[in-house]
C-alpha cells in the first residue's frame, strides 16, 4: 500500500482531492487525482455526473463510487478497481480538509462515504 506524502485540495470551481506519493511508486509525485466540476456536469449524461477519477484514452470516465476511510487509511472503489492509500503521514487539518471536500464532491449522494474513525 502506497503512503501519501501530502495532499493537494481545491475548494474552487473545481472541487480537487489530490494524493501525492514518493517517486517510483504507482502514481508517484503526480498522485492520485480525483475532481469533480459541479457547474459544468449538466452537460453530462447522468450516468457520466459525480467525481471522476481519470478519462482514458477513449474518453471513458472513471467514476468515484465509493471511498471508506479511517485516520490512517483510505480506500477509493472507483469504474476501474480499488485503490488503498497509507494516509498516516498527512497533517490533520489535510484530513479534516480531505473529509470536507469529500462531503462537497457528494452534494448529491453519487458515491458512498464510510468514516470508520
Amino acid at each position: 500500500m502506497d503512503c501519501a506524502n501530502f495532499l493537494t485540495i481545491d475548494f474552487g470551481k473545481d472541487l480537487v482531492l489530490s494524493f501525492s506519493f514518493d517517486e517510483g511508486t504507482k502514481y508517484g509525485v503526480d498522485g492520485f487525482c480525483i475532481q469533480r466540476t459541479p457547474e459544468l456536469e449538466f452537460a453530462l449524461n447522468e450516468e457520466e455526473r459525480g467525481p471522476s477519477i481519470d478519462w482514458t484514452d477513449d474518453d471513458r470516465i472513471i467514476l468515484l463510487r465509493s471511498c471508506t476511510f479511517d485516520r490512517n487509511n483510505i480506500t477509493l472503489n472507483t469504474d476501474y478497481g480499488v485503490e488503498h492509500f497509507d494516509i498516516s503521514r498527512i497533517e490533520d487539518s489535510e484530513f479534516a480538509d480531505m473529509i470536507k471536500v469529500l462531503k462537497k464532491m457528494n452534494f448529491d449522494n453519487t458515491f458512498e462515504i464510510i468514516d470508520n474513525r
